[in-house]
């Protein structure tokens, strides 16, 4: 049971460093996008502002693309934990919801 424990708060630990790698790789790309668009966006604010405008809503939709692809990351490895305490469940592994909701950030009561 302890080894059980040991391999969730594992898989907790590698999960949530999976989601500081994503954040840290998202926030470093919309940095760097930023600073393009900033250059381009002064050269358009000087010469048309509707150029201006279509280049703001593209770093828009290009930023909301990469939470949304995030979030599908997030969303997958979520489900994977959810698996492997199903898959003890029906091994006859009894654990705490209390663990699953530690690992997912979940509301206890929910699991």
């Amino acid at each position: 049971m302890d080894e059980l424990y040991l391999t969730l708060a594992d898989m907790k630990a590698k999960y949530n460093q999976q989601c500081d790698k994503h954040r840290a790789t998202i926030a470093a790309e919309e940095q760097s996008d930023m600073l393009d668009y900033s250059e381009m966006l002064d050269y358009f604010k000087r010469s048309d502002d509707r150029f201006y405008s279509l280049v703001q809503q593209d770093a828009s939709m290009r930023n909301e693309t990469k939470r949304i692809k995030f979030e599908a990351q997030r969303a997958e490895s979520l489900h994977k934990v959810i698996q492997s305490f199903m898959e003890c469940k029906s091994k006859g592994i009894e654990l705490p919801a209390s663990l699953l909701a530690s690992i997912t950030g979940a509301d206890v009561n929910s699991c």
